[in-house]
């Protein structure tokens, strides 16, 4: 019988949390989608060159 993955209970290394969003996670959101905007444009649609720190802002109020 093959075990379910969603109930495994792996945890990922040390250097890496799983956590919701909070407020102050904007600014390296933003830094990372600005980072990536080239790969990300064709798969995201919100995701485009003039993306905004406010833009950001909002995303993480409404996430969190």
């Amino acid at each position: 019988m093959m075990s379910n993955p969603a109930n495994s209970k792996q945890t990922a290394p040390d250097p890496y949390i799983v956590r919701r969003f909070v407020a102050s996670d904007a600014e390296s959101f933003y830094d990372a989608v600005s980072d990536s905007i080239d790969a990300l444009a064709y798969w995201l649609p919100w995701c485009k060159p003039d993306y905004s720190i406010r833009e950001a802002r909002a995303w993480m109020e409404f996430a969190s």
